[in-house]
């Protein structure tokens, strides 16, 4: 069997705790998906939690650009200590791509970009592809 290097838990669905201990048994190491205030709180006091390779902070609605970079600025205060202790992912999905892109380049956080998060490019234009969406993030990074 195959497995992978990680796998992505979300801390706002049922049993978390119980999937990130079997991924660990398994050898799978975690990254734990977090979308709101209540599931940061709730994985901040799992035991576990410093066995996580990083923290995944998502926005999902499609907010304005300042409303996407200011609930991500609410995600990262409720991680409070623990941003220091482990990897960020700052993520975002629809109009909130492209603002939480550039807000976790200027925070040195860790970044994705792919159609699962986003069908056009800061333009609003349509990407062509994953290639062009990763072109073009990383030439905003190449920009820092």
């Amino acid at each position: 069997m195959v497995l992978p290097d990680f796998a992505s838990v979300n801390w706002h669905e049922p049993g978390p705790q119980a999937v990130a201990h079997a991924l660990f048994d398994l050898g799978v190491g975690v990254e734990a998906g977090l979308w709101h205030p209540t599931a940061i709180a709730a994985w901040r006091q799992w035991d576990g939690h410093d066995q996580c390779l990083r923290v995944l902070l998502g926005v999902v609605d499609d907010l304005p650009p300042r409303q996407a970079v200011a609930e991500a600025a609410r995600l990262v205060a409720a991680l409070g200590d623990d941003i220091d202790a482990t990897s960020v992912l700052l993520h975002g999905e629809g109009t909130s791509t492209w603002p939480l892109l550039g807000e976790a380049i200027r925070r040195g956080f860790d970044v994705r970009i792919g159609l699962e998060d986003a069908l056009v490019l800061p333009d609003g234009s349509a990407a062509d592809g994953n290639a062009e969406l990763v072109a073009t993030a990383r030439a905003l990074l190449d920009r820092t």
